[in-house]
Formats: C-alpha cells, structure tokens, sequence
C-alpha cells in the first residue's frame, strides 16, 4: 500500500460539458465527484506526467 501523503486542495473551474461526463463517472463508479475528479487527475499524471502538453489532445467544441 502506499505511503499516506498530505493532501492539498486545488480549486479549478470545469466547463459544463466536462461537468456532466465527471458526474456521470463519478456516479457509475460509485464515487463522489471529488473522488473521481482525484482519481481522474492522479490517472492523467501518471501516464503523462509532467511533459504533456493541451496541445497535442485535439480539442472537441
């Protein structure tokens, strides 16, 4: 099991689109939108780190 590591809270601002794909998951993974948010995040930075840039994802309107 990993070592417990302090957490800190980040505040951002969500487009409603990504919202509601964030509360759907959330739901059906039977997580608080915080939680899946956190895994979300955790997830995205461990297969990219820190090298990955918002230009290379095609962005969808």
């Amino acid at each position: 099991m990993p070592e417990q590591s302090k957490s800190i809270n980040v505040t951002v601002a969500v487009h409603e689109h990504n919202n509601r794909l964030l509360t759907a998951s959330a739901k059906k993974n039977r997580r608080v939108k915080l939680r899946e948010a956190e895994a979300r995040l955790a997830h995205h930075l461990h297969l990219f780190g820190a090298d990955w840039a918002q230009a290379q994802m095609p962005h969808k309107n």
